[in-house]
């Protein structure tokens, strides 16, 4: 199977188990806190091109009332780009916000799901307001590489931004409680020494996974056909995330070649790029 098809065959595989799972869970209502990372919308194979799936993620939620979960939620529904403004406008950063949901603790992705009944409403709940305090509050390391590093609480990853090539990148590490990232840094400093040869190295990975990919499956009607250096012109380092298995993980803009979706190359330092799959 090429590429292209194996691609989409995996995603349909994972859909599809998602939707069954949503059909077979419980209703029930989720209270959460907003992230800083607004909603999304990302369009997928074998929907009508004016239809997305809208992504509201949560820093922390409650299930009908129960204890707080300070972990990531991602909310899911249909929509337009028209309804994504929407929920931009209703669901600004750090709001509680209230809506039904199927919710599944343990979904296909690997992570809690849920899929919305209709758009949040704002909600009053003083232990979550107080969460949203709590994750805002900085625990801010000082390295000699990328400066001051903020902890996001939600996710037990810190960020941050730093000179790649000459221009400000979103860098991010992982790290389980008590958070330490040595390990981590020394990766990250690693791949900083060697900025050239790193981006050389993702960007012709991406392009010899992808190209085929994209010609295949990703091209608007009368499209024409993406040529090596048009693909690889259009690709730009966004973010580098270092994992807690130590994998260093590119994110690449791609100037809407996926429509919505982003290009992670994943690699590590004795192997260099081992993937590059479509993300979002």
């Amino acid at each position: 199977m090429d590429p292209a098809a194996r691609f989409f065959a995996e995603q349909a595989r994972i859909q599809s188990e998602l939707a069954a799972q949503f059909r077979a869970a419980p209703i029930v209502q989720i209270r959460g806190i907003t992230s800083d990372s607004p909603p999304g919308a990302i369009w997928s194979q074998g929907m009508p091109r004016d239809q997305f799936t809208l992504l509201l993620p949560l820093a922390a939620y409650r299930i009908n009332g129960g204890d707080i979960h300070s972990s990531e939620l991602i909310l899911r529904t249909s929509g337009s780009r028209t309804d994504c403004d929407t929920l931009q406008k209703l669901a600004p950063s750090w709001t509680v916000i209230e809506v039904d949901a199927h919710f599944v603790s343990d979904s296909v992705l690997k992570t809690p799901s849920a899929l919305m009944l209709g758009m949040p409403v704002l909600a009053t709940d003083a232990d979550l307001s107080l969460a949203a305090g709590e994750l805002q509050k900085p625990l801010i390391p000082k390295d000699e590489v990328f400066g001051r590093l903020k902890l996001d609480r939600s996710t037990s990853t810190f960020e941050g931004r730093a000179l790649w090539l000459g221009r400000k990148i979103a860098i991010q590490i992982s790290s389980s409680p008590p958070h330490t990232i040595s390990n981590q840094l020394k990766i990250a400093h690693a791949a900083w020494k060697k900025q050239s040869d790193w981006n050389d190295q993702v960007l012709d990975f991406a392009v010899t996974e992808l190209l085929n990919v994209k010609n295949e499956a990703w091209r608007e009607e009368d499209e024409p056909e993406i040529y090596e250096s048009g693909f690889r012109a259009n690709l730009s380092l966004a973010s580098i995330h270092i994992s807690e298995d130590n994998s260093i993980i590119f994110s690449l803009d791609n100037k809407g070649m996926f429509m919505g979706h982003t290009i992670e190359v994943r690699a590590t330092l004795t192997e260099g790029p081992t993937s590059a799959d479509l993300v979002g």
